[in-house]
């Protein structure tokens, strides 16, 4: 399958559920787990991670057929598999030989090209499958108070993040020339789950500064409206959902506001079919830097979409 067609795949999946007003990479039900190979423990992240949300797993662990069988395994008649996709490097010398991994760890990097290719291999469920002891998995308990409490102690802990002032404004914003996010203040939000869903994406937008991951959509984006904008903004709405997600405060309000956020981004989809896909690949850089910075007092779940 060309790459693509796998885009456009992707990219339908995502369209079509946002239409019906369903944000994929949200997961309000709340496995501890993240979605994961059943029997190697890798874990999906990036699109992959929003593709088996999509399917509204009942487990968190996943496997090709292929692993299914070997272990003995049968996938139940009708069962329905989820698109994953990967990333494959071959490397070749200079006059176009491949090349092994091994021998590329001995040569320096100007004497050989390392190309990029997209994969794609298909998973089931678990709980699709006959054969295999489905393990069991935790469920969060969420409090709302000390998932607040999580939430502040998180921003307060940041070791390399951008000055967040509070005051009576009618906006938020993330200035990228003064590294300064600017928010309403917290009595001015409809609940304090909104006001650290704002909080979230602009800390997102922020990672994207020179000094941090110098995000290319940030950087260059001139003014409100262009397309390096609009693709920023993506990436800050998926990462402040990702955080969302961790912290448990997807409560519906929030999600109704993000879903009608999210919606004007449909027609862009579908004119670039590759966006959604390095938007997440970006978001969870983004949340990564943030999270990777802050062990939170109770526990801090793993990315999971």
């Amino acid at each position: 399958m060309k790459k693509e067609v796998i885009f456009d795949q992707i990219t339908e999946r995502i369209v079509a559920s946002l239409e019906k007003g369903v944000v994929p990479w949200r997961q309000p039900w709340g496995f501890v787990e993240p979605a994961q190979n059943y029997f190697t423990g890798h874990i999906y992240s990036g699109v992959n991670s929003l593709l088996m949300l999509m399917d509204n797993y009942e487990t968190p662990y996943f496997a090709t057929l292929n692993q299914i069988n070997k272990a003995g395994g049968r996938v139940k008649k009708g069962s329905k598999a989820s698109l994953i996709v990967f990333n494959k490097y071959l490397y070749y010398d200079l006059k176009g030989n491949k090349i092994s991994e091994d021998l590329v760890k001995t040569m320096h990097p100007s004497t050989y090209e390392k190309r990029y290719y997209l994969k794609y291999d298909y998973v089931f469920n678990i709980s699709m499958t006959t054969g295999i002891e489905i393990k069991k998995q935790s469920t969060r308990q969420w409090d709302k108070k000390a998932s607040i409490y999580e939430c502040d102690y998180f921003i307060d802990h940041l070791e390399n993040a951008p000055t967040i002032q509070c005051k009576l404004s009618d906006y938020a914003v993330y200035n990228k020339a003064y590294d300064v996010i600017t928010m309403p203040l917290l009595e001015q939000f409809f609940s304090t789950e909104h006001y650290y869903a704002t909080l979230f994406h602009e800390l997102i937008h922020s990672t994207g500064h020179k000094d941090r991951l110098n995000r290319e959509s940030l950087t260059d984006s001139k003014k409100f409206g262009d397309e390096k904008y609009s693709f920023e903004e993506l990436v800050a709405e998926i990462g402040s959902c990702f955080l969302c997600n961790a912290f448990g405060i997807d409560t519906a309000p929030v999600q109704e506001n993000a879903e009608a956020y999210i919606k004007g981004w449909v027609k862009r989809l579908r004119e670039d079919t590759s966006m959604i896909v390095e938007a997440s690949k970006l978001a969870k850089r983004g949340y990564q830097f943030l999270t990777e910075q802050v062990q939170t007092p109770h526990f801090f779940l793993p990315l999971t979409v």
